[in-house]
């Protein structure tokens, strides 16, 4: 056998002519030298009688080198595609025409579609923008009241941010989200440092949610009040401003203290039942009236008409909070009658509204009206009657309608 190699056909000699006619062209029109258009791929390149090794097919992920000249676009491949000839030898007439018309599919699909944008990057690396900070919070007073006597008002104020931060609500936060929202400068939930958050998050942990090293699961309300112990308030939730959520932690507890005396129904209350039921000390207690604008309002019970015989009793089982009182004007009886009268508990009326009731769930505590172990002032006459019937009934207060307030008509014994 004859080792010396084929001579090319006329036909390829042609075609190899033809192709680099065409690569000089595209060459003076685009102002380049015609080597710079050649490509190290046999595609590239005048076809030869040497047989080559075909070279590994390039993969997806393969890059191009830096520097390299742009390739033609889809106008020049269509233009070189139509001034090819019908084939390029070797009997390649059926193989021409496939790769033509694949790179003709090709282009008429890149002018036809969309641009797709670049795919966004994990929600795990970039967190999302949190959401718009609302105008009011829907707060429970039992809660209220739980985080100011265990003293988690800290804590408590982060659980309630990251509920508004869950706005598809599914119980869970990422802890970058997290930290993004409430440390970022620009957020508009900043709250404090990475550190100080930090420190919020380990102390809340068990209590208000709990880690898994991703996530921070949140709690829900009725799991956070049975395990503050809460005490029962009201049924009524409060809506709570929602800038007081990124404020001052005096002022996030002087809130607390107001959405407390804003679910309550006005009855009178006594500083040391105050005390009991929201851990403040009656300074403490003052101190927040003025900073949520608690409206404090005194009331004075009026007993029955001073006699010499029931004065020193009177006067022995009321202590100092007992005085006389004079009716000049004859409102409660005739005029200028005297009777007895002693100083009752404020009445606290607070600066928040209210939602309407609520069904609470089993696990709620019912403990009964705080700071008054039997409840002892009707807010009508009917409800009056209902308490004397009753069995423990000792004594009730009611105000009369239309007179002046503060004001409470005693029924019942000494």
């Amino acid at each position: 056998m004859s080792s010396s190699p084929d001579t090319p056909s006329p036909l390829l000699q042609a075609a190899n002519e033809r192709l680099l006619a065409l690569r000089a062209q595209l060459a003076e029109s685009r102002g380049c030298p015609p080597w710079a258009l050649a490509a190290p791929e046999a595609g590239n390149r005048p076809v030869s009688a040497q047989p080559e090794s075909p070279s590994p097919p390039a993969t997806a992920a393969s890059t191009e080198p830096a520097g390299t000249e742009p390739g033609p676009s889809d106008g020049d491949w269509l233009a070189q595609l139509a001034q090819l000839p019908d084939h390029l030898g070797w009997h390649s007439e059926a193989v021409t025409q496939a790769v033509r018309a694949a790179l003709a599919r090709q282009a008429r699909e890149r002018a036809t579609s969309p641009s797709l944008p670049h795919p966004s990057p994990l929600t795990a690396n970039n967190p999302t923008e949190p959401p718009i900070l609302p105008q009011a919070v829907a707060l429970h007073p039992d809660l209220a009241a739980g985080l100011l006597q265990s003293q988690k008002a800290r804590t408590g104020r982060i659980w309630l941010i990251l509920r508004q931060l869950d706005i598809q609500g599914r119980g869970w936060l990422r802890k970058n989200e997290i930290d993004h929202a409430l440390t970022a400068p620009d957020s508009a939930w900043r709250l404090c440092s990475r550190r100080h958050l930090r420190t919020l998050l380990a102390e809340g942990d068990g209590l208000f949610w709990h880690s898994d090293g991703e996530r921070l699961w949140l709690r829900s309300t009725a799991k956070v009040l049975k395990a503050l112990a809460a005490p029962r308030v009201s049924k009524r939730p409060v809506l709570l401003p929602g800038h007081l959520l990124l404020g001052r932690i005096g002022a996030f507890k002087a809130a607390l203290y107001g959405a407390v005396h804003s679910a309550r129904d006005g009855s009178p209350i006594s500083r040391e039942a105050l005390r009991d039921l929201t851990g403040a000390s009656p300074r403490t207690q003052q101190a927040y009236e003025k900073r949520a604008r608690v409206h404090v309002e005194g009331n004075v019970a009026l007993g029955p008409p001073v006699t010499a015989a029931e004065t020193q009793d009177m006067a022995w089982q009321r202590g100092r909070a007992y005085f006389q009182l004079r009716d000049t004007g004859g409102q409660y009886g005739p005029a200028g009658c005297c009777y007895h009268a002693w100083r009752l508990p404020n009445r606290y009326l607070g600066p928040f509204p209210t939602l309407g009731r609520k069904r609470n769930r089993r696990d709620l505590r019912q403990q009964g009206d705080a700071g008054n172990r039997r409840r002892c002032y009707a807010a009508d006459a009917r409800q009056m009657v209902r308490m004397m019937r009753s069995r423990e009934w000792a004594g009730c207060y009611w105000q009369l309608p239309g007179k002046r307030p503060g004001i409470w008509i005693y029924f019942g014994g000494l």
